[in-house]
């Protein structure tokens, strides 16, 4: 059977892999990489939300989770008094200011938060939020300078600047963001990028009633360029699965689909074939049949034409009416069977229905419209013991097929002769004795116009038209000599 569809199924198969593979290697280095950054950066400002609700709800880092347990930390600002409060995961410190300088800028700090509403922090840290960091920055400035030049010492550590490095040629794309999560809370997003890494700050502000509270969560951001020679990495294994599925999936579907498909292509193919040439066969015989009968009725008709042009004529014996008119009726009635065959077996195939049917009624009602006949040619009928029972076939054609071996058993059997009737379950057997066909005749005895006994001047056409219906009803029909004897034998589907 022809495989070409199963190897086009491969194809396509294998093309739709690549197409797949490709598709899948252009999202996972340029869409995936993205949407990771995307998720993880969305994912740190949910972590910060939390960490800064819960420490504000609670007032410890206790049960927080943290991403980066080492650095992130939370400032609570009082409204009124000396001191502050910085807590992380590991930490918890109250620091309280001494010196007057940093009192001072403390407490000026904390009465410029107490003259602000939660809405004017908010507003004023979304339109300029380097005003608010910038006096933070002063405040601890002047401080520290102010605390690195006095004598009094009053830290327990002197604090000295040894060193300002410039930066800035070492940082890029540095970027701030501002989310405004709900009227009270803020949370800042600062991030910048070195040679390396990348870096991002999540500063959570709120005012409450009595502080002004900060949380920060400094992480590494992911960097695209580090996640896509991993996807790259990955490819291999990724295009082995996707190729292996994919061939799975053909040779299911090929099993499935392909192979029933053809399989039902090549039957519907196969009916196709066989009536196309049903319809040749057809076709040719229907051709064949019209020349054949076409020469057959010319013969009748010649015949009857001269014997009725004689007469008119007076020409010699042609004279004797009475004589003559008897035999162009003979001729006309032979033509008027012919037509009437011909007719029948045209207008009896579109016709056909199978059904059951008790064979030895049949035969018996055949046998007995034969009887004046058989009686006429002092016939002996010798029927044999047994039952044909029923069958399934169509009745006229059934009848049609008995009616002609009838009628050549009887008129191709000599006057005084015997005629024996065999049944059995599904099975007739006419043989007809004292008559032979002739052993060069015996292999065209179905082909139409044939006939055995030209003296009987038979026009061929009666098991030409029984072999043609037997072929239409499920029925088989052969015969043959036996000796000095004809057998026909016709067999049933039961």
């Amino acid at each position: 059977m022809n495989k070409n569809p199963e190897r086009k199924n491969l194809a396509y198969s294998l093309l739709l892999a690549g197409l797949l593979l490709f598709f899948l290697i252009c999202y996972f280095i340029y869409m995936i990489p993205s949407l990771y950054v995307d998720y993880i950066m969305d994912d740190n400002l949910q972590s910060i939300r939390a960490q800064h609700r819960t420490y504000v709800e609670t007032g410890s880092y206790e049960n927080i989770r943290v991403k980066n347990p080492t650095a992130c930390f939370s400032v609570r600002i009082p409204g009124e008094g000396d001191s502050l409060l910085l807590s992380g995961k590991s930490f918890s410190v109250k620091i309280t200011l001494t010196a007057p300088a940093l009192l001072e800028k403390f407490h000026h700090l904390q009465d410029m938060l107490n003259g602000l509403e939660t809405a004017d922090l908010i507003q004023s840290l979304g339109a300029d939020t380097g005003i608010f960091f910038a006096e933070w920055a002063t405040l601890f400035r002047d401080s520290m300078s102010e605390l690195t030049s006095s004598s009094t010492k009053d830290l327990p550590v002197e604090v000295e600047s040894l060193q300002v490095q410039n930066l800035n040629g070492e940082f890029k794309n540095e970027y701030f963001r501002y989310h405004s999560i709900s009227e009270t809370l803020v949370i800042l997003e600062a991030g910048i990028e070195d040679d390396n890494n990348s870096y991002t700050n999540y500063i959570a502000i709120e005012k409450t009633d009595d502080a002004l509270i900060l949380s920060l969560l400094p992480v590494v951001t992911p960097d695209i360029r580090e996640i896509r020679p991993v996807v790259l990495q990955s490819l291999p294994a990724l295009a082995a699965a996707i190729l292996l599925l994919v061939l799975l999936f053909s040779r299911i579907y090929s099993r499935g689909i392909v192979v029933p498909a053809q399989r039902l292509i090549a039957r519907n193919y196969q009916e196709l074939e066989q009536k196309n040439e049903a319809l040749a066969a057809e076709n040719k015989r229907q051709e064949i049949f019209l020349r054949a009968s076409s020469h057959q009725l010319k013969t009748p008709i010649s015949a009857a034409l001269l014997l009725v042009d004689g007469m008119i004529r007076k020409i010699g014996k042609y004279k004797d009416v009475s004589l003559y008119l008897p035999k162009v009726k003979e001729h006309l009635l032979s033509m008027s069977r012919m037509t009437e065959d011909i007719l029948a077996l045209n207008r009896l195939k579109d016709q056909l229905q199978i059904q059951a049917l008790d064979l030895d009624a049949l035969l018996a009602s055949r046998l007995l419209a034969c009887q004046e006949i058989i009686s006429d040619k002092n016939l002996t009928l010798i029927p044999r013991e047994g039952q044909s029972g029923h069958v399934f076939t169509d009745e006229r054609a059934a009848t049609l097929i008995l009616d002609n071996l009838l009628s050549n058993a009887i008129s191709y059997t000599p006057a005084g002769g015997k005629i024996e009737i065999r049944t059995s379950p599904g099975q007739i057997q006419i043989q007809n004795y004292g008559t032979r066909i002739p052993d060069g005749l015996l292999p065209h005895i179905f082909e139409p116009f044939v006939s055995g006994n030209h003296d009987l001047k038979g026009h061929g056409l009666g098991l030409y038209i029984a072999s043609y219906y037997a072929a239409l009803s499920q029925i088989t029909l052969t015969v043959t000599n036996e000796g000095e004897s004809v057998s026909a034998t016709v067999y049933f589907s039961q």
